[in-house]
Protein backbone atom coordinates (compact mmCIF):
# COMPACT_ATOMS: atom_id res chain seq x y z
CA UNK A 1 0.00 0.00 0.00
CA UNK A 2 1.19 3.63 -1.06
CA UNK A 3 1.43 6.53 1.55
CA UNK A 4 0.56 9.73 0.30
CA UNK A 5 3.63 12.26 1.31
CA UNK A 6 1.51 13.99 3.76
CA UNK A 7 1.18 10.57 5.99
CA UNK A 8 4.68 9.97 5.69
CA UNK A 9 5.69 13.22 6.35
CA UNK A 10 2.54 12.57 9.59
CA UNK A 11 4.30 9.81 10.56
CA UNK A 12 7.80 10.92 10.53
CA UNK A 13 6.67 13.71 12.67
CA UNK A 14 5.24 11.38 15.26
CA UNK A 15 8.03 9.76 15.58
CA UNK A 16 10.40 12.59 16.56
CA UNK A 17 7.64 13.84 18.91
CA UNK A 18 8.62 10.29 21.07
CA UNK A 19 10.63 10.44 24.17
CA UNK A 20 14.30 9.73 23.00
CA UNK A 21 15.51 8.11 26.45
CA UNK A 22 13.22 4.83 26.33
CA UNK A 23 14.15 3.98 23.08
CA UNK A 24 17.99 4.92 23.61
CA UNK A 25 17.75 3.19 26.57
CA UNK A 26 16.52 -0.17 24.92
CA UNK A 27 18.56 0.21 22.00
CA UNK A 28 21.73 0.43 24.27
CA UNK A 29 21.09 -2.57 26.06
CA UNK A 30 21.61 -4.80 22.70
CA UNK A 31 24.35 -2.98 21.68
CA UNK A 32 26.07 -2.69 25.09
CA UNK A 33 25.19 -6.54 25.68
CA UNK A 34 27.84 -7.91 23.00
CA UNK A 35 30.71 -5.35 24.94
CA UNK A 36 29.65 -5.94 28.52
CA UNK A 37 32.12 -8.85 28.47
CA UNK A 38 35.54 -6.96 27.76
CA UNK A 39 38.31 -6.08 29.70
CA UNK A 40 40.28 -2.86 30.43
CA UNK A 41 43.84 -3.42 29.60
CA UNK A 42 45.22 0.03 29.31
CA UNK A 43 48.60 -0.80 29.05
CA UNK A 44 51.80 0.21 26.87
CA UNK A 45 53.60 -2.64 24.97
CA UNK A 46 57.13 -2.72 23.93
CA UNK A 47 58.38 -1.59 21.08
CA UNK A 48 59.05 -5.33 20.13
CA UNK A 49 55.26 -6.31 20.98
CA UNK A 50 53.61 -3.19 19.26
CA UNK A 51 56.10 -4.29 15.97
CA UNK A 52 54.29 -8.05 16.45
CA UNK A 53 51.10 -6.31 16.01
CA UNK A 54 51.73 -3.74 13.54
CA UNK A 55 52.84 -6.85 11.17
CA UNK A 56 50.05 -9.14 12.33
CA UNK A 57 47.60 -6.54 11.19
CA UNK A 58 49.81 -6.47 7.76
CA UNK A 59 49.76 -9.76 7.48
CA UNK A 60 46.04 -10.75 8.48
CA UNK A 61 47.81 -13.35 11.30
CA UNK A 62 49.95 -13.91 14.11
CA UNK A 63 51.08 -16.99 15.86
CA UNK A 64 49.07 -18.52 19.25
CA UNK A 65 52.22 -17.84 21.22
CA UNK A 66 52.85 -14.06 20.62
CA UNK A 67 48.69 -13.37 20.28
CA UNK A 68 48.01 -14.88 23.95
CA UNK A 69 51.62 -13.56 25.52
CA UNK A 70 50.72 -9.58 23.90
CA UNK A 71 46.64 -9.66 24.75
CA UNK A 72 47.60 -11.93 28.25
CA UNK A 73 44.31 -13.67 27.18
CA UNK A 74 44.37 -17.78 27.42
CA UNK A 75 40.97 -17.78 26.06
CA UNK A 76 42.83 -17.25 22.62
CA UNK A 77 42.38 -20.37 21.10
CA UNK A 78 42.66 -22.66 18.42
CA UNK A 79 39.62 -22.94 17.01
CA UNK A 80 39.98 -18.84 16.40
CA UNK A 81 42.44 -19.87 13.23
CA UNK A 82 39.16 -21.04 10.94
CA UNK A 83 38.23 -17.91 8.40
CA UNK A 84 35.57 -20.20 7.07
CA UNK A 85 34.04 -23.19 6.12
CA UNK A 86 36.85 -24.72 3.63
CA UNK A 87 39.95 -21.89 4.91
CA UNK A 88 42.20 -22.01 7.83
CA UNK A 89 45.38 -20.48 9.22
CA UNK A 90 47.95 -22.99 10.34
CA UNK A 91 47.16 -24.30 13.45
CA UNK A 92 49.98 -22.00 15.40
CA UNK A 93 48.18 -19.25 13.67
CA UNK A 94 45.61 -16.83 14.63
CA UNK A 95 43.71 -14.65 12.27
CA UNK A 96 44.06 -10.77 13.03
CA UNK A 97 41.81 -7.97 11.21
CA UNK A 98 42.57 -4.69 11.30
CA UNK A 99 40.74 -1.57 11.13
CA UNK A 100 42.20 2.41 11.48
CA UNK A 101 40.61 5.09 12.86
CA UNK A 102 43.15 8.08 11.91
CA UNK A 103 45.03 8.96 8.51
CA UNK A 104 48.05 7.53 10.10
CA UNK A 105 47.26 3.97 10.12
CA UNK A 106 48.98 2.93 13.15
CA UNK A 107 47.65 6.04 14.75
CA UNK A 108 44.84 5.05 16.36
CA UNK A 109 43.45 1.77 15.20
CA UNK A 110 41.56 -2.19 16.59
CA UNK A 111 42.83 -5.35 15.80
CA UNK A 112 40.25 -8.07 16.37
CA UNK A 113 41.84 -11.56 17.09
CA UNK A 114 40.36 -14.57 15.81
CA UNK A 115 37.11 -14.49 13.81
CA UNK A 116 34.00 -13.57 15.69
CA UNK A 117 32.39 -16.03 13.27
CA UNK A 118 34.01 -19.54 14.11
CA UNK A 119 35.50 -18.19 17.72
CA UNK A 120 33.46 -17.78 20.77
CA UNK A 121 36.94 -16.03 22.16
CA UNK A 122 37.18 -13.32 19.25
CA UNK A 123 38.16 -10.39 20.86
CA UNK A 124 38.64 -6.58 19.98
CA UNK A 125 42.11 -4.65 21.30
CA UNK A 126 42.08 -0.81 20.68
CA UNK A 127 45.67 0.90 20.61
CA UNK A 128 46.83 4.57 20.16
CA UNK A 129 49.84 6.03 20.06
CA UNK A 130 50.88 9.16 21.64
Amino acid sequence: MAYSDEQLEAFLDSIGRLPSQPLAKEAAFFADSIFQQHTLLNRALSAQDFTLVKQAARQGRMTLAAARRIFKDPAIGRECNKEGLFRSFPVDSISVAFYSFANNYFEKFAVGIGFKEHCKSASLYFFATE
